[in-house]
């Protein structure tokens, strides 16, 4: 559904852990359908094993994702996570298990749970010290409503299957110059046939960067990408092409502030061709 349903969403994200260090990430907090990842790589290498528990509370003013009838409700997720992680020489081998539940507390949903699960393979191989390779799979079931980003949002109410896979290739060809090369399959399969005939979708999406180190906390980065969206059972197919630019501050070891301005070009078998900043 292009440009669905809107909704406005708060959230407190609180995580416990069984190791001393916490992971934060590629298990994910979702707000809005847009995934904070953490490493499993951060897991101590101590112990392989690393158990985590996170709680969420969130406001969501459009639980049922409706155009016609919102009904607001307070949330709270529920994810317990366990991670194994290998280090082998220059490589990096994990694979995590994450379960979800979505507590509906208040409104018209107050007996509802939604339930998530989501399962990542992650490889991770240092070629030397400007070159650096990253593989990740992530296979997810979810009966929460999902988000598709950029300036493009697909909002659906129903449980799907998702598998999706990227491929990272970060090269450093001077001290201050780098590039960065992405790409991401993805796999959208909804277990309601009504659902499933109007959204089930295959998306590819490559992007390129550039990275100029012009201070040692701050880098100019400009680049652009491209997506492809194919519907299997649909003649809504589409691409975006984008472009921008702007700079990330490396603002404390593990804090990264960054802003991007530019543009993204749309053609599209339903609603034509346009730009957009």
């Amino acid at each position: 559904m292009l440009g669905g349903p809107k909704k406005l969403l708060f959230t407190l994200t609180l995580t416990a852990c069984a190791a001393a260090t916490c992971l934060a990430g590629d298990f994910e907090a979702e707000t809005d359908g847009k995934t904070v990842d953490f490493d499993p790589g951060l897991a101590p290498q101590r112990n392989p094993f690393n158990f985590s528990v996170g709680v969420r509370g969130e406001y969501d003013d459009n639980s049922n994702t409706s155009e016609t009838d919102p009904q607001d409700a307070w949330k709270v997720w529920l994810s317990p996570s366990i991670v194994y992680t290998a280090p082998v020489d220059n490589t990096l081998i994990s694979f995590g298990l994450t379960y979800s539940a979505v507590f509906f507390v208040g409104g018209a949903a107050d007996t509802r749970i939604d339930q998530r699960v989501n399962f990542l393979t992650h490889i991770n191989h240092t070629f030397n010290d400007r070159v650096n390779f990253d593989f990740r799979n992530r296979f997810r079931f979810s009966q929460e409503p999902e988000a598709l980003g950029d300036l493009t949002v697909f909002e659906v109410d129903g449980s799907y299957f998702i598998n999706t896979t990227t491929f990272q290739l970060g090269i450093e060809w001077t001290p201050l110059l780098g590039t960065t090369t992405f790409y991401e399959l993805a796999y959208y399969d909804y277990t309601n046939g009504r659902l499933g005939d109007v959204n089930n979708r295959i998306s590819n999406y490559i992007r390129h960067d550039f990275r100029f180190l012009v201070w040692p906390t701050v880098t100019l980065v400009a680049g652009g990408g491209w997506r492809d969206i194919h519907y299997f059972d649909q003649d809504r197919d589409f691409w975006n092409a984008y472009g921008d630019f702007g700079a990330d501050w490396q603002a404390l070891p593990n804090l990264t502030v960054g802003a991007r301005a530019g543009f993204i070009y749309t053609n599209s078998e339903v609603s034509g061709t346009g730009w957009r900043p």
